[in-house]
């Protein structure tokens, strides 16, 4: 029977075999001795090399012999044998170390890597300059080299102030204008820096950095300050600032003297003037400005000078340092006081008066009369009023605000308003109130106060004539017949009591004191009924036109007086009138002898051809009419008329 099995101890230690064949057990042991031998490289499984450079390599052992230990292979290694050697490769290399002790052999391996970098890497700035001033942009830049050659190269930008203020941290990226990982780094100039770049390529590492003196702008101070002059004189004006460098003041026309010095005078000045002195140190320009101010007006006293009572005033809205002011009022012999910004409160018109000093400049005097709007009434006449329907009438109100305030009147009545002092209505039909509001305005429009007053207007209610009744009912129609009378009634609605009644046909007054009247018109004519109250209020109506039909004659020149019924008279044919007799004034017929022959006899029928009962002969007669119209119109007419038997 055979059985193996294989065993690795990590140490020494006995191993005991077993066999149980049907109960019947075996059992064997024997012991196994194992060597604790260990041999390790110290050093990373990668060391990171650049080209030209050499690292020790070391191993540890745990016993025997360093001269058991072997490196391999032997390219680039001091010595191949013993725990530290000096490796300086050309190229990457993996190094083995073996170690044999006891039978036993271990192996370690460490990989070196060869890296490189652009040989020339040093920094140069775009400007040679000695120093730099805040604000100008540098530019540091390397020559250029190729990148592929060198695919895993990195570069990190720093700077580091030279005096940063206590707190500051003197390590950034100040006034950094492209990104801290590029080759070349441009930025702006703000405080004197060490700038650096840091470049790394696998085990290759390249530090580079240069200094950037800045020079910090001057603090000017130039004084007096505040300056103010009075007109026409002039002022010294010092600046002070540490360090020295090249003074420059401007405007030159204002500086009579040295322009290049510390202390300057600047002026005579008329008006207010901007100063300005440039300081240049190695070409950095600091520079400062100061306003020079020509005193003007001292006192600038309020243009709105109107107030509501119970509101406040300021009264000067100027106030110089060095300036004494003292206020007094002629109206108020207790007001007294030197602020120049002081704020007032009159109930009445006061005048303040105010007066400034300054320095030797002469002294300044101005008043101002504060102008006060009180409380205000208003009156409107008349109180009352009784009116006739949409008769025209005019109210007035008057208000008492003072003459420098502004008024504004305000009509309100049957839901519309009106503006001004005076209305005039001319549409009333019923009673109606109206309400004046009365205000009293700043001239910048602010009201102040305000009141009211009312008048109550009565329209006093009339009857309606509703119509009228013709009689006869064609008069409008087919007309009457001149001469013919026509009746005229109203239809009234409402009561008449005390109300006088006027008649009118065409614009003629004509008789008549009651809803109805009898007229015989002479023309086409429309009647017009006026009712008078007894407080002269007024109605009217009118009625269609009546048309008058208008007579018309024709005379005939010949006629045959044979007894057969046609044509058996002479006489007038009428046309639009009843009555013809009434019309007739003279109706004369004439044989060739002149003689009269006919007389107007019969107006009803004519002449008949006889004369005194006998048989006219046939023959020409002369004729003569005049007919008189009922509006007193006469016409005359003479002529021709043939008899024929």
């Amino acid at each position: 029977l055979n059985s193996r099995a294989l065993v690795q101890p990590l140490q020494s230690t006995t191993i005991e075999a077993t066999i149980n064949i049907t109960g019947c057990e075996v059992k064997q042991a024997f012991q196994v001795e194992t060597f604790q031998v260990s041999a390790a490289i110290d050093n990373p499984d990668t060391v990171l090399l650049c080209v030209g450079e050499d690292v020790e390599l070391t191993a540890t052992l745990n016993q025997g012999a360093t001269a058991d230990l072997f490196w391999s292979p032997a390219e680039g290694l001091s010595d191949t044998v013993g725990t530290s050697v000096i490796a300086a490769p050309e190229a990457t290399t993996t190094y083995y170390t073996s170690y044999t002790q006891g039978g036993c052999t271990i192996i370690d391996s460490v990989v070196v890597r060869i890296d490189s970098i652009p040989v020339d890497l040093s920094l140069e700035k775009d400007e040679d300059k000695e120093a730099y001033c805040v604000g100008d942009v540098v530019t540091l830049k390397s020559p250029t080299f190729n990148p592929e050659a060198y695919p895993i190269i990195e570069h990190i930008w720093s700077a580091t102030l030279t005096m940063p203020t206590p707190g500051e941290d003197s390590v950034g990226t100040f006034g950094f204008e492209t990104p801290d990982t590029l080759f070349n780094l441009v930025f702006t100039a703000q405080d004197s820096a060490v700038y650096k770049r840091v470049t790394t390529s696998g085990g290759c590492v390249d530090s580079t950095e240069v200094l950037i003196p800045v020079i910090q702008p001057k603090d000017i101070v130039i004084t007096p300050d505040p300056a103010i002059v009075c007109p026409g004189e002039t002022i010294d004006l010092t600046a002070t600032f540490e360090g020295e460098g090249e003074i420059t003041w401007t405007p030159e026309e204002v500086i009579p003297g040295a322009k290049d010095q510390r202390e300057v005078t600047v002026g005579p000045l008329s008006e207010t003037t901007e100063v300005m002195i440039m300081v240049e140190e190695e070409g950095c320009p600091s520079s400062a400005s100061i306003s020079v101010q020509v005193l003007p007006q001292l006192i600038g006293l309020n243009t709105e000078d109107i107030i509501c009572e119970g509101e406040d005033i300021q009264l000067n809205f100027t106030n110089f340092p060095g300036v004494t002011y003292q206020w007094s009022s002629p109206d108020d012999a207790t007001f007294n006081s030197m602020d120049p910004l002081i704020n007032v409160n009159p109930t009445e018109n006061t005048t303040y008066t105010l007066t400034a000093q300054f320095g030797d400049c002469p002294e300044e005097s101005a008043s101002l009369q504060v102008r006060v709007i009180n409380p205000v009434t208003v009156d409107v006449t008349p109180a009352t009023l009784t009116i006739c329907p949409r008769e025209e009438f005019t109210l007035s109100a008057m208000g008492d605000a003072a003459g420098f305030a502004t008024e504004s009147y305000t009509w309100s009545f049957q839901g519309s308003s009106q503006n001004g002092s005076d209305i005039t209505i001319r549409t009333l039909t019923e009673d109606a109130t109206f309400l004046m509001t009365y205000r009293a305005l700043k001239p910048n429009g602010q009201e102040c106060f305000r009141a009211t007053d009312e008048a109550q207007i009565t329209v006093e209610q009339q009857p309606d004539i509703l119509g009228f009744d013709i009689n006869p009912t064609t008069a409008t129609t087919d007309g009457i017949f001149l001469g013919a009378s026509v009746g005229v009634n109203a239809d009234i609605d409402g009561n008449t009591a005390g109300y006088d009644f006027q008649w009118m046909a065409n614009d003629d007054n004509i008789a008549g004191d009651g809803p109805g009247i009898t007229d015989t018109p002479s023309d086409n004519t429309v009647y017009k009924l006026t009712l008078v109250s007894p407080n002269d209020c007024e109605t009217e109506n009118t009625t269609p036109l009546v048309l008058v039909i208008v007579p018309q004659y024709t005379i005939p020149n010949v006629f045959t007086p044979n007894g057969d019924d046609v044509n058996d008279f002479f006489n007038i044919a009428f046309v639009g009138i009843q009555d013809l007799s009434a019309f007739i004034q003279e109706f004369k017929v004439f044989n060739r002898w002149g003689q009269v022959v006919y007389d107007n006899e019969t107006p009803d029928t004519g002449w008949d051809g006889n004369v005194n009962g006998n048989p006219a002969p046939s023959d020409v007669y002369i004729y003569k009419i005049t007919v008189e119209f009922p509006d007193g119109r006469r016409e005359e007419s003479s002529g021709e008329v043939t008899l024929i038997r």
